[in-house]
């Protein structure tokens, strides 16, 4: 009687089948990685960040790009501003502005290469597809990193020989260096000099590829991979009297608040007001502003929802009603956006410029032109809302680290206070603002602000140790490497020296 011999085998592993151009770009993401992690990362998010986040974003460009697929004005815009969001990070220190910017460049990078590989990118499918790229790359990663490494076959491709050359030249190395430093004193000084440091840079090497070894696998999930439909949802939307019901409470909420405000214009309708209430340009200004800034983004969505997701008539368009009270909201938000914008300039003219009212501002005037779009979208099928408002975004956060937020607010408190304007200037303030507001305080102190003079000499010099604002070092060294440059440092520094050289006469 024959027996069946069953034989295990092990399953083989998912690869790719690379070409010499996969391999040469995956080179050259990995090279890139690194440079960012030394210079970008931990060069402080200054010129080093700007220009490894560019080539990053061009060899990534240059590696999806196909001729056969046309890149609509859509994504070229998207590009154009993930660039230009890019240089914020040279141009200024301001944190938050730094912050969004990053936010900004990636999204904006992630927008521009969907399109390179789809051309036309969906109104509605923006974000969804985005959500795919990125999860694509859990999918691949493992796929990615083998393919880069073995190759389609089970011998190791050029990547994977220098990774096994290198690891096999480490050995020897433990060896050959010690003999070599007991053999040379101007070796052994080389050595120490290079391993004072060599942890902290393996670290950063190590973030390089590992940061490196996610782009890889993007790159290759985007460019290799079949893009996948998205399924259809059965949802097929809100029902339109829950909606409309939902919208009108919504509405005379919106109403009775614009009857209140009656009351600081007629005198009939003074009785809103408490008895006690004197009015004053500062308190109407600096109350509420906030408040209705959160108001105009709870509208947004509540429009973008109905708009979206309410159910549709057969012209493919939402109910005649559903426009109607999406159009007296989105007048209603346009209204408090401009009366908080008036009441900020307000405020500014009162008590001067700080970064928040001005990126406060700067998202009133963003939610504006979303509502505009939104309003022309309810009677214009044609209005590309979502696309709207990334590339208004792209624009603003641009202009905010183009501009340099935080030196357009010293420069302005500045020469308000120099004119008269303001009858007072917060020194602290002005220190706080970082490397903007030094040359400020500087021009202060050499007009003889007693307090300005005092930040400059006892807060700002780098021997003087202070836990929070900026510390300087006066000395021929100003930066750790050409990655930390930053042009508001710099004209900091410049302006130290202006200082010191005219204390000196």
């Amino acid at each position: 009687m024959e027996s069946n011999t069953t034989v295990n085998q092990k399953p083989k592993m998912e690869k790719y089948d690379l070409c010499k151009k996969d391999y040469i770009f995956s080179a050259i993401f990995l090279v890139t990685c690194v440079l960012m992690s030394f210079f970008g990362i931990f060069g402080y998010m200054n010129l080093g960040f700007t220009v490894t986040s560019i080539m990053l974003l061009l060899g990534i460009t240059i590696y999806l790009k196909q001729k056969t697929k046309r890149v609509m004005g859509f994504g070229i815009c998207c590009f154009v501003l993930a660039i230009t969001c890019s240089f914020s990070f040279t141009l200024t220190s301001s944190e938050a502005v730094r912050l969004f910017n990053l936010v900004a460049v990636i999204f904006l990078s992630l927008v521009w290469n969907r399109a390179l590989t789809n051309g036309a990118v969906s109104e509605n499918d923006i974000i969804p597809n985005i959500l795919n790229d990125v999860a694509g790359v859990l999918d691949t990663y493992g796929k990615s990193m083998v393919s880069v490494i073995v190759g389609k076959g089970n011998r190791a491709k050029p990547m994977g020989k220098v990774i096994i050359g290198i690891a096999l030249a480490l050995p020897v190395l433990l060896v050959v260096i010690p003999l070599l430093i007991s053999s040379d004193e101007a070796f052994s000084g080389l050595v120490t000099m290079l391993t004072e440091n060599f942890a902290f840079g393996v670290i950063k090497f190590a973030i390089g590829i590992a940061l490196s070894s996610f782009v890889i696998a993007y790159a290759f999930s985007l460019k290799l991979e079949k893009s996948v439909e998205r399924v259809k949802s059965g949802f097929k939307g809100i029902d339109n009297v829950i909606l409309v019901s939902f919208l009108t409470v919504i509405s005379v909420c919106y109403v009775v608040y614009l009857f209140s405000q009656l009351a600081y214009f007629f005198s009939a309708f003074s009785g809103f007001l408490p008895n006690d209430y004197v009015f004053s340009f500062s308190e109407y200004a600096r109350r509420g502003f906030f408040e209705m800034a959160i108001i105009a983004g709870i509208n947004l969505v509540i429009i973008l929802t109905a708009t979206m997701f309410g159910k549709k008539e057969k012209s493919k368009s939402v109910g005649c009603l559903t426009k109607i009270i999406c159009t007296f909201i989105s007048v209603f938000t346009l209204i408090i956006i401009a009366t908080a914008i008036s009441k900020m300039v307000l405020y500014i003219r009162e008590l001067g410029m700080t970064e928040l009212r001005i990126t406060t501002s700067a998202f009133m005037v963003f939610l504006s032109v979303v509502f505009i779009s939104v309003i022309l979208k309810l009677y214009i099928g044609k209005i590309q809302v979502v696309k709207t408002a990334i590339i208004t975004a792209g624009i603003i956060l641009s202009l905010l680290g183009i501009f340099n937020v935080k030196a357009v607010v010293a420069n302005y408190n500045y020469n308000a206070y120099v004119s008269g304007q303001m009858k007072t200037i917060d020194t602290e303030a002005m220190y706080d603002l970082g490397d903007e507001g030094v040359p400020y305080l500087v021009k202060l102190a050499l007009n003889g602000d007693v307090e300005a003079k005092l930040w400059v000499e006892t807060h700002i010099v780098a021997e003087h140790y202070y836990y929070y604002g900026p510390s300087y070092d006066m000395g021929k060294k100003r930066y750790e490497g050409i990655g930390e440059f930053n042009i508001a440092r710099q004209r900091a520094y410049n302006a130290l020296e202006e200082y010191y050289q005219m204390q000196k006469k």
